[in-house]
């Protein structure tokens, strides 16, 4: 959340909430929920190098995905904003693994 500019009192939040043990389970905040499931549904439109490597999502299938899920016009360019900031964060975490 630090790196992303996350306001104070959001981190002081997590921070609170945060129970201390390791788990795979992901809690996503209702304001979230519409964002992470256009990521998930981007699943297979990864663009991978000749190497193997992902090296980021099909933008042009992200909006594709939009429409057919019926995302409201005013809505795409947030959504795909946060698309994006997922993208980078799923790069980092396949880069780390490499």
């Amino acid at each position: 959340m630090v790196a992303v500019n996350a306001p104070q009192a959001v981190i002081e939040a997590a921070v609170r909430n945060y129970s201390g043990q390791d788990s795979d389970d992901c809690e996503v905040w209702q304001e979230n929920w519409e964002s992470v499931l256009l990521f998930l549904a981007m699943g297979t439109q990864w663009s991978i190098s000749p190497t193997g490597q992902p090296i980021g999502i099909n933008y042009g299938s992200l909006e594709s995905t939009m429409k057919m899920t019926s995302v409201k016009k005013k809505k795409r360019a947030s959504l795909f904003m946060d698309v994006r900031m997922m993208e980078s964060a799923a790069l980092d975490v396949f880069r780390e693994k490499q």
